[in-house]
Order: structure tokens, then C-alpha cells, then sequence
């Protein structure tokens, strides 16, 4: 009898296995993936190629992505995922939940004591519009969900179809939502534009993977 071929396109080899467990290790200790570099160093590969190698056959049997460009853009099959810690969310797809196991790029274990509440999702920051409160380029913001926030906090919401991280205010009836970066524009919603937005979490806390002397 033989087996299903499809099925057996998606089995592992014992090195993959090994490969994909470095991966998910390396998002549960520091909240990121690893390098191909960090992979070839800690399996003992001569070179960042054979690393490289791995990843594209995983990529090609569905257990990860990867996004060309990036050293780290590397993100694990939901269904392959660790259910411990908190998820990390660095994209939302349109029309769906910020919690859906489609938005997470892994998950990491914090005590959770360490934050103001306990947040229900960490937000992968990209760029760098909100260094005027010390958040920088691929830190994780963590966020309680809520449906309400009080005047200037940093807040977690949708518009239009695209996800926001701002600070919040009101002017009158109008909401304001602003960065911290002159470069970043200031968004104001109309009472007849506010259909169009949902305010779906607040900022609990952030976990800085950047250091400035």
C-alpha cells in the first residue's frame, strides 16, 4: 500500500524537525525569529547556506513564510505554534480578529505581573514614529484588549481597514490619532467617519529589543 503523496510532501525530515524546533525556541526565549546565521551557529551548519537551504524546504512543505529581505523574516505555520505565552502580532489581515492564529508570527512566555494589566497580545512595532516615547523599530508593545481609552494613550485600533498604533485624544466630537515623529501625519476622524473605526485595545506595557547608550 502507499501513501498519499501530498501527505507525504509535507513530512519532515529529522534535520527540519531540528530546524523548525531552533525556530520556535527562539520566538518563545526572545520574542523573534532567529537568523539564519543564529540557526547555522547554534545546529552546528558550516555556513549561513545550509541554514538557508532548510528554510526553503520547510517554506516548500508549508510549516513556514518567509519574507525575502529581512534576516529574521521568518514566520511559523499557525497550526505548528506553541498555545504558551503571549502571541505576537505583526500584520492583521482585513476583516479579521486581532486573536485569529493567522496574525501571529509566534508567541512568548513574560510574567505577566510585569505589566500595568495583563495584556492579551504583543504588537510587533514597525518603524520608528513613535521614538518620541522610547518605542523603536521591532519592539513589542503589549496590549489589553477594550473598547474604551482615556486621552492620550497609546492605543491599538483600525480605520479604513488598516491597523493603528497612536496615541488617542478627542477635540470636540472629532478623534485625533497622532505618533510621535514629526514625520508621522496626524489622523483626524469626523463623527461621519467614525463608522470606519474601532478602538480594540490599549497599551499595557513594552518590551524593548533595542538598547540606546
Amino acid at each position: 500500500m502507499t501513501s498519499n503523496p501530498s501527505t507525504r510532501s509535507t513530512e519532515l525530515t529529522p534535520r527540519q524537525a531540528e530546524v523548525l524546533k531552533v525556530i520556535q525556541q527562539h520566538i518563545e526565549h526572545t520574542g523573534a525569529p532567529p537568523t539564519r546565521a543564529e540557526i547555522a551557529r547554534t545546529l552546528g551548519f558550516r555556513s549561513v547556506n545550509a541554514a538557508e537551504d532548510h528554510l526553503k524546504a520547510l517554506a516548500k512543505k508549508g510549516a513556514i513564510s518567509l519574507s525575502p529581505g529581512t534576516s529574521r523574516g521568518i514566520k511559523i505555520k499557525a497550526s505548528l505554534l506553541t498555545s504558551a505565552g503571549f502571541p505576537i502580532v505583526n500584520q492583521l489581515k482585513a476583516d479579521q480578529p486581532i486573536l485569529s492564529p493567522d496574525n501571529f508570527e509566534g508567541r512568548l512566555q513574560i510574567d505577566p505581573s510585569c505589566f500595568q494589566s495583563k495584556p492579551d497580545f504583543l504588537w510587533r512595532m514597525q518603524g520608528n514614529f513613535l521614538s518620541g516615547m522610547g518605542i523603536y523599530n521591532n519592539d513589542l508593545i503589549a496590549f489589553s484588549c477594550a473598547g474604551h481609552a482615556e486621552a492620550d494613550q497609546l492605543i491599538f485600533c483600525r480605520y479604513n481597514n488598516q491597523a493603528y498604533v497612536r496615541k488617542y485624544k478627542k477635540d470636540g466630537t472629532d478623534y485625533i490619532l497622532t505618533g510621535e515623529d514629526p514625520n508621522c501625519p496626524t489622523i483626524r476622524i469626523a463623527p461621519f467617519q467614525q463608522n470606519q473605526f474601532s478602538l480594540d485595545a490599549i497599551a499595557v506595557g513594552v518590551i524593548r529589543t533595542h538598547f540606546k547608550l
